[in-house]
């Protein structure tokens, strides 16, 4: 039954985010959707970095934590990496909202664009995705996939329609503060659920630090996950430099994105299992510690990957084009 449920969990949450690319292609055009898919991208991408690998950690850690009782690493851990997350991201964006407004003091509308004022979204970005990791590693995997999969797109979903009840239009950044609300309203729900959740008093309780060994398993799973995720970062970051038409941009974004609801039983799967799956000691012979000498090759047969889907990008986004009515 857990797994119905899970499915049903995502597949809800992707067809809220279907209905919020529905709205933002009829207000935004196909153009501006591509800005501000990519300026979403940016945004994640940088907030995944921030947080060092300590969200993959998670499920590592904290169940073995909670076995032993060891309440003090729990929120160590989860202390620790949350203000990692926050100081670095926190002070990314303030530097990319400053790039942003001298661009726009100077008049250098040639480097302006909306992923400046979209790195206001990687602090919440950040946070969100340790909270909802948090969750799934306490066996929370319902309270994990309800947030994170499914009251995110819906609360961006309610804020834009909302929105366009009181304003005949949206633009690419106020659709980015829209997104910051909901992150932000969510992230409330999953500190409540959290602290929920524990088995002891988390404010109270002293943090006891084991930096040097989460770090050691942390900083691979951080260098597997850039690795793996190679392709989908840079597709469309090199696709919005290269390619002439804004239009085509917009358009791939779309089509990546329906193509997604491939990867929902497999989330789904994931939600499922990861709490579950037992851990590895950390030594030469254990896989995390072969990881950082798999992450090469795994970046080469993306690379390979990436510089054959560059010589398709064109024809398929003008097919995709045809399919949209744009010419």
């Amino acid at each position: 039954m857990g797994p119905i449920i899970l499915l049903a969990i995502l597949h809800a949450g992707f067809l809220a985010q279907y209905a919020v690319n529905i709205l933002l292609t009829r207000n935004l055009d196909l153009d501006g959707l591509g800005d501000f898919n990519v300026a979403i991208s940016v945004a994640a991408t940088f907030s995944a970095l921030f947080l060092l690998g300590g969200d993959s950690g998670l499920n590592r850690f904290i169940p073995k934590y909670l076995d032993s009782k060891d309440w003090g690493n729990i929120k160590g851990y989860i202390v620790h990496y949350l203000k990692l997350a926050l100081v670095m991201s926190l002070c990314f964006s303030i530097v990319s909202l400053v790039a942003d407004g001298l661009f726009r003091h100077y008049h250098l509308e040639k480097l302006l664009h909306e992923s400046y004022f979209a790195m206001i979204l990687a602090p919440a970005l950040a946070l969100i995705t340790l909270l909802g990791e948090s969750l799934l590693a306490v066996h929370r995997r319902y309270a994990s996939s309800l947030t994170t999969e499914l009251l995110k797109p819906l609360l961006f979903l309610a804020g834009i329609g909302i929105w366009l009840f009181f304003s005949p239009t949206i633009n690419e950044y106020e659709a980015t503060a829209l997104l910051l609300l909901s992150l932000a309203l969510t992230f409330g729900l999953q500190s409540w659920l959290l602290l929920r959740s524990i088995p002891f008093d988390f404010l109270s309780q002293r943090p006891r630090l084991s930096i040097p060994e989460w770090k050691a398993v942390c900083i691979p799973m951080l260098i597997t996950f850039l690795a793996n995720n190679f392709v989908s970062f840079v597709e469309l970051w090199s696709l919005e430099l290269l390619h002439k038409s804004e239009t085509s941009v917009g358009v791939f974004s779309l089509l990546v994105f329906i193509a997604s609801i491939i990867w929902v039983n497999f989330t789904a799967l994931y939600y499922f299992i990861s709490s579950r799956i037992s851990t590895f000691d950390n030594n030469r012979h254990s896989p995390a510690a072969k990881i950082p000498r798999l992450c090469p090759a795994a970046a080469v047969r993306q690379c390979a990957y990436l510089l054959d889907t560059r010589h398709q990008c064109r024809g398929d986004s003008r097919l995709a084009s045809c399919r949209y009515g744009q010419p």
